[in-house]
């Protein structure tokens, strides 16, 4: 008997929308709120390794982007350096630039978005720059303080119909299992997407271990998480 099991695409998936039509269209703030949904969600959960943004320029008149021009930036990666061993955290999107930090935190991720959401003095557009999304797609999760494994330094992923040893690292308090690792694990243990929608932000949150997905003993952590957003303006749809 494995102690996890690797879920398929799209995972077991949550879906949160949070209403920011009455905010101000300020990029930055809306930025802001995106970032403090993960990072509230993460809290004592998980640990984002890596963060990835898509801009645009922005009709602020209909809070909609325009498709061209493009931004001289118009993807980046925040990605924490160094990773954990064997994690694999590389851009996805053409021309993505990376930039490292000692850890993907709060701080360090509105100071990013801040920088790519500031016009360089060379653009002559006229138009704001917005961000269409965010991604956070290599991740630390904590195990369940109780959770049972036949080797505390390695747990047996049951993925597709064969069997990966997966490292259990100790920090702190608490045994923590990051991803995704390579061609066999290509999934974080959580994965997050937020966009942009005219007058919404939406929050795609997706669990890839059997661990944390509806009955499994990490499962209680992950509503904690959804009940303190459900509590700062965030729906579930």
């Amino acid at each position: 008997m494995t102690d996890a099991r690797l879920l398929d695409f799209p995972g077991s998936s949550i879906r949160l929308v949070k209403d920011v039509e009455d905010l101000p269209l300020e990029h930055p703030r809306l930025a802001r709120e995106a970032l403090a949904a993960a990072f509230d969600m993460s809290n004592e959960l998980c640990i984002p390794l890596s963060m990835e943004i898509s801009t645009a320029y922005w009709e602020d008149e209909f809070d909609l982007p325009v498709d061209s021009p493009v931004p001289s930036r118009e993807f980046g990666m925040l990605r924490r350096f160094p990773l954990p061993d064997r994690v694999s955290a590389e851009p996805r999107l053409q021309n993505e630039q990376v930039v490292t930090t000692d850890e993907v935190s709060m701080n360090a991720a509105v100071d990013f978005l801040d920088d790519y959401l500031t016009p360089s003095p060379s653009d002559t557009s006229g138009r704001s720059i917005g961000w269409q999304e965010l991604q956070f797609n290599a991740t630390m999760a904590r195990l369940p303080d109780d959770y049972p494994t036949k080797d505390p330094q390695a747990i047996q992923l049951e993925v597709a119909k064969g069997i990966v040893v997966y490292p259990v690292e100790r920090h702190g308090d608490a045994n923590w299992v990051s991803g995704p690792i390579g061609a066999s694990v290509v999934h974080a243990p959580f994965e997050y997407r937020l966009h942009r929608n005219p007058g919404e932000i939406v929050f795609d949150f997706s669990t890839y271990w059997s661990i944390w997905a509806p009955g499994g003993p990490g499962r209680p952590a992950v509503e904690k998480g959804v009940e303190f957003l459900l509590g700062n303006g965030w729906e579930m749809e």
